[in-house]
């Protein structure tokens, strides 16, 4: 008070301290930078197994795909995996099985499985959708499985479907089933809303076609792999 009233009318010309106003163009940038850096990390924790499995494809997709025999069944590389339920006409092959040489994939097939035991039942292999065909008969054998899933989440097919984009035409699927092989060939791929993938559950000639969620990590559309007898 004292010093105050020492200063008198030169009190004004004091200069008061201010803050510097910060750019609101930088701040709003600085926060978009956050939030995407932020989320990307979320999103890497949650479905780090599928994004490792696609980083080394990318890197060394040698190391990922396999050898299978040909139709004949000769000349022949066993696949990773051991199953006491050999198909008795393909040997050391499991039967009820899908393989797909060029990512890897070697996973049990559930038969016959409806919507309301879809979850569960992707816990524990591929599944093969109720109503469609079989690989023995006449129409659409309808198979979905997961591209990624919550990494702690149980069982061990969480990211079976996750190098499904990486097919092209001319690719070999194999599906072992009654002891039989049952080959087929890449012919297409598409891209949909989840409300159009009805359209394509059944067809009046012998074909497969397998499902899974894209972009991995993501449930915005369904990815279609069309495949013909070979």
């Amino acid at each position: 008070m004292v010093l105050v009233d020492s200063l008198g009318h030169d009190i004004d010309r004091l200069p008061t301290p201010h803050k510097k106003k910060r750019n609101l163009f930088l701040t709003l940038f600085i926060d978009i930078v956050t939030v995407v850096f932020f989320s990307a990390c979320v999103f890497f924790f949650i479905n780090f197994p599928a994004l490792t499995l696609i980083g080394r494809y990318m890197v060394y997709p040698e190391q990922v795909g396999y050898s299978f025999p040909s139709k004949d069944g000769s000349q022949g590389a066993a696949v990773a995996g051991d199953s006491p339920a050999l198909a008795p006409g393909v040997k050391q092959y499991p039967d009820n099985t899908i393989f797909i040489p060029k990512i890897g994939v070697q996973a049990p097939i559930g038969w016959d499985t409806n919507n309301d035991e879809l979850t569960k039942a992707l816990e524990k292999n591929v599944v093969h959708l109720q109503g469609t065909s079989k690989p023995d008969g006449n129409g659409n054998v309808f198979i979905t499985g997961h591209s990624s899933n919550y990494w702690w989440k149980e069982g061990e097919y969480n990211s079976v479907f996750a190098l499904l984009p990486q097919l092209s035409e001319g690719d070999e699927i194999i599906i072992t089933y009654k002891g039989e092989f049952h080959h087929y060939q890449v012919s297409g791929k598409e891209e949909m809303r989840k409300n159009e993938v009805a359209e394509h559950l059944e067809s009046d000639k012998p074909k497969l076609t397998i499902m899974t969620c894209v972009p991995v990590g993501t449930n915005l559309k369904r990815l279609l792999i069309y495949a013909e007898v070979k």
